[in-house]
């Protein structure tokens, strides 16, 4: 061969590695940042209609300064508010990423539907739809006005975690309801959690123990045992995840002690010994705007780090 036609093949075959050059960067980007769940739904709510947006966790969180913002659209896709998160994470761990808004992030929201749409890096990373509607109407006439509740993600999702980190640790359920599920201004009544496999009961948490906040929607937290007498709780062996892990179709209730009336239900199956992830848990999922990190912060920890949660849904 001669000495051109070496230069010419050598060229060729510089240029035939141009392409994968180009895309190995973006085969190395990995997952797309994604908003973390249960930081939207710890956003604080009132029945007046007002939301305040604070803390919002994001998996994959892009290395370098924060370039996010968040809007709330109507129910046409009209952008009604927005807001651009700091610069600088609060704190980070492995892929995790903490954000606050740069400015006092809140909206009142008037009866009707919207959604949430973080956007990160340039492109919307994590979209969550609601609705806002009327609790109900004051015919006081020395206190007037309408209370409203906010209707979505507060009543649809919930999540099981261990308490703690050995396997003997007690399984929670952790959800988000309040006074906003209740007629009346009162303390909203007693409530406990209940498990059945393929429908028979295998487990409740305490029904002694089990109160709501009075607020219109917040996190709630109940423990498993096996079923037991209220009076002897302490004597009842816990339900740990793999319990909750044994092959079956599940159901979680969470009912008034004293009505048995059942203001939240979740669904899911278990098959292998494993708890089947909901789909949109599941990395990859499509649309992207729509997957739900299966990770949560450590609850009550002091530290800022993530433990797996097993998202569970309405059915």
């Amino acid at each position: 061969m001669s000495r051109l036609h070496c230069i010419v093949a050598a060229a060729l075959a510089a240029a035939a590695l141009v392409p994968a050059l180009i895309s190995t960067p973006a085969a190395a980007q990995g997952p797309k940042p994604a908003v973390t769940l249960d930081s939207v739904l710890n956003f604080f709510i009132y029945d007046s209609g007002l939301m305040r947006m604070h803390f919002t966790d994001v998996a994959f969180a892009p290395e370098g300064a924060v370039n996010a913002s968040v809007a709330i659209r109507d129910g046409g896709g009209a952008e009604i508010a927005s807001w651009s998160y700091y610069e600088d994470y609060r704190v980070r761990q492995a892929v995790f990423g903490r954000m606050s808004p740069n400015n006092q992030a809140q909206h009142t929201f008037a009866a009707g539907d919207y959604a949430l749409e973080f956007v990160i890096a340039g492109e919307t990373a994590t979209r969550i739809p609601f609705s806002v509607e009327t609790h109900s109407t004051s015919d006081d006439p020395f206190n007037p006005g309408t209370k409203l509740k906010f209707v979505g993600p507060w009543q649809k999702w919930a999540y099981l975690a261990p308490n703690g980190q050995d396997a003997d640790s007690a399984a929670a359920i952790h959800f988000w309801a309040g006074k906003s599920d209740f007629d009346g201004d009162g303390r909203p009544p007693a409530t406990y959690a209940r498990v059945y496999r393929n429908g028979t009961l295998i487990a409740h948490s305490n029904p002694r123990t089990g109160d709501i906040w009075t607020k219109p929607a917040q996190r709630s937290r109940y423990f498993f045992q096996k079923p037991h007498e209220a009076a002897k709780s302490h004597l009842a062996p816990n339900v740990t995840i793999a319990d909750l892990s044994q092959d079956g179709a599940y159901r979680i209730t969470i009912d008034v002690v004293e009505t048995g009336e059942t203001i939240r239900e979740f669904a899911y199956r278990a098959e292998g010994g494993k708890i089947v992830p909901h789909p949109r848990t599941v990395l990859g999922h499509q649309p992207r705007t729509e997957y739900i990190p299966p990770r949560v912060p450590v609850f009550g920890g002091s530290t800022y780090e993530f433990t797996e949660a097993h998202w569970i849904a309405a059915p």
